[in-house]
């Protein structure tokens, strides 16, 4: 019984093996066209008929949502009602936070970098490294000016009324987020399901994006070796999404395993998971309560449905990108060759190797961060001739957590 095991894993391996060196041989030779993004109204509202202004957001959580969480954690029951759909770049509202560099002289650079978070995080995984790239170094001749949003369908972002919005699109609406800010030239960063938005970025809006810088460089391999939770959110979004948003402790359960995994795989045999420690229950529960409040569970698994499922996206897989790339590699996240990396990434200008897990941002600010200003100093050596980008007069720290509508 035992040598039939073990015959059975060397099996499966090697078909793993042999599938991931057919795929590479067949993008060599069937590299497909450039899928064309159109621009849609995704809301239910008047179509392009929108105020385009940008006005403060405040968080305000009422006493009957947290009276309501403190009976749903004391009283566990089984799921009722699925989450309503609410209804403003392209008739969504886009939350996102922007934050400017604190009293910079004449001579320091300030670059708009766009940062993208993925599932299951949000934007508390930017707390602690939007400071860090905010503030002047002495050694850099630039700072930057920070832009970064939830994704539609994820925490305080609208989802769409109809279906279709996947990475492929909301690249689109995050160019015109941009935009709409006055930014036409930017870079941009982010991993996991940000990765693919940013990729999508990469090759369909050459002429915005200045440079990409990813902790997570190879998509394709994420979807073999994660394919668990991906296919459950591709296929059945709605399904696992009702039991989420319905059950506080669900909810918990189900983000927290993948913090543990994502940090470390090792750690799944610790009781505690080591998630203290690695990132501290109170940065956690403020994620996870994010996502509670919102009630944004099945949207944001909505999104691997509209774009894992879809065929264009293929595309934006295999689709080599042209601009310049940076990869900081995790050792207990999703890692490849260089030459995988080479061959998606036809202008790669920094790839470093570090001791963590999938989860940068929230993990290691400091590392990542350290890693986005080496990157894009040189990417700055190759755009300084030819680009030029918006550059905001100087003023005080500024942090604003705003909406577009």
């Amino acid at each position: 019984m035992s040598f039939l095991r073990k015959l059975i894993f060397v099996i499966v391996i090697l078909l793993s093996v042999v599938c991931i060196h057919l795929i590479q041989v067949v993008k060599e030779f069937t590299t497909p066209e450039k899928p064309d993004i159109k621009l849609e109204w995704w809301s239910r509202g008047d179509e392009w008929n929108e105020d385009q202004s940008i006005f403060p957001f405040k968080i305000n959580v009422s006493d009957e949502v947290l009276n309501d969480l403190k009976y749903r954690l004391e009283h566990t029951r089984t799921p009722r009602k699925p989450l309503e759909n609410s209804n403003c770049i392209q008739g969504l509202k886009i939350h996102f936070i922007h934050v400017k560099p604190q009293n910079i002289s004449k001579n320091i650079k300030v670059i708009p970098l766009l940062i993208v978070h993925g599932w299951p995080g949000s934007l508390r995984e930017f707390y602690e490294i939007i400071p860090i790239l905010t503030t002047p170094r002495h050694d850099r001749n630039f700072v930057f000016e920070v832009i970064a949003p939830h994704i539609p369908g994820f925490v305080f972002s609208d989802a769409p009324s109809k279906p279709g919005l996947g990475a492929l699109e909301i690249s689109l609406i995050f160019k015109n987020l941009m935009s709409r800010l006055g930014f036409e030239k930017y870079y941009i960063q982010g991993g996991d399901i940000g990765a693919a938005i940013l990729q999508a970025m990469s090759t369909n809006f050459e002429d915005n994006v200045l440079g990409y810088h990813s902790n997570l460089c190879e998509l394709l391999k994420l979807i073999i070796t994660e394919s668990g939770y991906l296919h459950i959110h591709s296929s059945k979004p709605d399904s696992l999404g009702l039991s989420m948003d319905d059950s506080p402790m669900g909810l918990a359960a189900y983000y927290l395993e993948k913090f543990v995994t994502g940090a470390n795989f090792d750690y799944r045999s610790r009781q505690d998971g080591r998630l203290n420690e690695t990132f501290g229950y109170d940065k956690l529960l403020d994620n996870i309560m994010l996502y509670w409040i919102s009630k944004s569970a099945t949207t944001s698994f909505r999104f691997y449905s509209e774009t894992f499922n879809a065929k264009k996206f293929t595309a934006i897989l295999w689709w080599p990108i042209h601009v310049p790339t940076a990869c900081a590699r995790f050792k207990y996240d999703v890692i490849v060759p260089n030459e995988v990396l080479s061959d998606n990434f036809r202008n790669l200008v920094q790839v470093n190797n570090y001791d963590g897990g999938h989860f940068a941002a929230f993990q290691f600010p400091e590392i990542l961060a350290n890693d986005i200003f080496s990157a894009i100093s040189k990417m700055e050596i190759i755009n300084n001739r030819r680009l030029k980008y918006f550059i905001p007069s100087s003023g005080p720290y500024s942090q604003t957590s705003e909406i577009f509508c």
